[in-house]
């Protein structure tokens, strides 16, 4: 039998001083028995706030925090203390639950898996199912979860939400002036001339059901379409969407790109080139860039030139290219090549076109968007020379609808010659971020009537007349486009914040005045459209996938597009298919830069200054993320 052995905390245990004797005779040490009839301890130093009101409070805090969380679309928002009876079996606390949605962004959206824990979203993955991410994201995916729950989005005590010059509003007040705004635009005499749009870079096959309405109840109205960071310069030379198909390529060449980094598709280009990046057969990198970048951190060989003599390198190529007596070696003859390429370069770019030339059919040529049009084409002809088309590295895409829209500079046009009496900005900041020569702020204090939607309260907003919430990507239905064309679906995770309503059609409505509403709720509004967004994100999907929304199977295709979170390409009978490029040749991509202003040469004592986007703020979207403001620079 073995006995107890006595053991103490202290001396003054031992010596059961009264001391200790008060110090121990609470619950816990340090604090004291003022429940004398319950035998509960309470905190000595904070007599104000014992254990009950603790509690109390906590308990409170809590219940405010589920009230406030997020729903499926189907489902009342209630504390998990008291389940609903549909849900009960298919909730676990704790235990994480994934949707798959996708973030908007421009040239393509991003598919995304997000993780959910009793219904609150806290983080962000790629879409491991779908070819533009297969599970991989970038720092602006991941922060973007920080957004949804920024004080300074719709909770801030000086910006609550719906605001008209200042004052707080409510969606109500807001409703009750643009349907009278509505009512005046859809007149037969008018027609909504004077009404115009500007917003993002938007690939969104709702929008545009949206679009097509407007025109036909508004034909005079306009629709104009800004990026800060635009890679129309890339589509404008080609006249197509350009995609990579890395994985097929053993020599890559970029110009100015940062297709690892910023560039429009740049998770699928790393995972196409990484692919590659393997000890037997290994890729070779060849970077020539004015800025350092990601891209040229993994060259193989790398070239600092000024962006201004990129096009040198291709001048180079062609020459390796192209016979003397040929249209193409006849106009651009050795005096050109010398001087746009300077001497130091062209030993390098000999070299690198040598390489290229012997790997036709497995190399390719990546031309970075801040370059003009007609240096473009010309790698568009010599990618198809190097076989990069034929052997598939290089697709070529029918670009959206919208790529044809006016930009920010025809909107500053038409408001100086008094055509613009209404404005709608939807997204962005073109306040802060507009070229300074367009001196857009100016411009805007000559429209008459500026609505704007945004995330935050920010340049834009000040100068407005209405600055309306914008909700966060995981409060809403959309849909948008991923870079490879296929159609992925934009699914609420959470209830719009603060309580704000959804609301798809100007409705009368006694609502908080925080919270925000998504592009489509504003301009089905706006446009006196009959409908609501979750049914053009339906409509759209039958579109896409024809499938009628009558048929019996609809419901069932259409849940399983939600769950998936994009609809395959090979069910989608809207999809842009990669177009077939034949005849083309460098004299054809010559010819447009022969047409093209070039400009002059710059000297080598001439001053070049590029303006880049950051790898944290981008161009300027994100400022108001602590994260990605704390996020260290990779290069500097």
């Amino acid at each position: 039998m073995t006995e107890s052995v006595p053991h103490w905390r202290s001396l003054e245990h031992l010596a059961e001083t009264p001391e200790f004797q008060a110090f121990a005779r609470g619950e816990f040490p340090g604090y004291t028995n003022i429940y004398e009839n319950t035998g509960e301890a309470e905190l000595v130093d904070e007599p104000g706030l014992d254990r009950r009101r603790f509690l109390a409070l906590t308990s409170a805090a809590l219940g405010l925090a589920v009230a406030a969380g997020c729903r499926r679309p189907d489902l009342k928002i209630l504390p998990f203390s008291a389940i609903p009876d549909d849900q009960i079996g298919h909730i676990t606390p704790g235990k994480p639950a994934f949707y798959a949605t996708c973030l908007p962004r421009p040239g393509g959206a991003l598919p995304v898996l997000v993780e959910s824990h009793d219904g609150r979203p806290t983080k962000i993955e790629g879409n491991p199912v779908h070819p533009c991410s297969l599970g991989r994201t970038d720092a602006h995916a991941q922060a973007s979860i920080l957004d949804l729950y920024s004080p300074d989005r719709v909770m801030s005590d000086k910006y609550p939400g719906v605001m008209e010059k200042g004052q707080v509003r409510t969606w109500a007040d807001f409703d009750t002036y643009m349907r009278s705004e509505t009512a005046r635009l859809l007149k037969d005499d008018v027609k909504g001339k004077g009404f115009a749009i500007l917003s993002e870079e938007m690939n969104s096959p709702s929008v545009r059901l949206i679009r097509e309405y407007m025109k036909s109840v508004m034909p005079e109205a306009k629709w104009y379409t800004y990026e800060p960071v635009n890679p129309s310069e890339a589509r404008n030379g080609t006249k197509y969407r350009i995609r990579y198909n890395l994985d097929k390529a053993d020599r890559i060449l970029a110009l100015d790109s940062d297709f690892l980094g910023l560039d429009v598709d740049q998770i699928h280009n790393s995972r196409g080139f990484m692919a590659k990046r393997k000890p037997e057969g290994m890729n070779r990198l060849y970077v020539a860039e004015s800025n350092y970048t990601i891209t040229g951190t993994m060259a193989d060989h790398r070239l600092r030139l000024p962006s201004s003599r990129i096009v040198g390198v291709l001048f180079a190529l062609i020459t390796e290219l192209t016979d003397k007596n040929d249209d193409v070696g006849g106009a651009l003859g050795v005096e050109l090549t010398d001087l746009w390429a300077p001497p130091h370069s062209k030993d390098w770019a000999k070299a690198v076109a040598r390489d290229l030339i012997a790997s036709r059919g497995k190399s390719a040529v990546m031309v970075g968007t801040g370059q003009p049009v007609w240096v473009q084409a010309l790698a568009w002809g010599i990618n198809e020379r190097i076989g990069a088309v034929t052997a598939g590295i290089v697709e070529y895409r029918e670009p959206p609808p919208e790529a044809n829209d006016p930009g920010i500079a025809d909107l500053v046009k038409d408001i100086d010659t008094g055509k613009v009496g209404t404005l709608l900005i939807l997204g962005g900041n073109p306040a802060f971020n507009a070229p300074a020569d367009l001196n857009f702020k100016a411009a805007l204090q000559k429209v008459t009537k500026k609505i704007r939607l945004g995330l935050f309260f920010d340049h834009t907003s000040e100068v407005c007349d209405w600055h309306l919430p914008l909700a966060h990507t995981l409060e809403g239905w959309g849909d948008a486009e991923a870079a490879d064309g296929t159609l992925c679906c934009v699914q609420p995770l959470i209830a719009p914040l603060n309580g704000a309503p959804t609301v798809d059609s100007m409705s009368d409505v006694t609502t908080p005045p925080r919270g925000g509403r998504t592009v489509l709720e504003v301009l089905i509004g706006i446009t006196g459209m009959k409908a609501k967004g979750y049914d053009l994100v339906r409509q759209s999907y039958s579109n896409r996938s024809g499938i009628a929304l009558t048929d019996a199977t609809f419901d069932t295709e259409f849940n399983r597009y939600k769950q998936l979170g994009y609809l395959p390409a090979e069910k989608d009978k809207g999809i842009r298919k990669s177009v077939a490029i034949t005849g083309t040749s460098v004299a054809k991509a010559f010819t447009r830069l022969i047409q093209a202003d070039a400009g002059p040469v710059a000297s080598k004592d001439s001053l070049e200054v590029n303006f880049v986007p950051s790898y944290s703020t981008f161009d300027g979207r994100f400022a108001m993320n602590p994260w990605l403001q704390e996020l260290p620079d990779p290069i500097t």
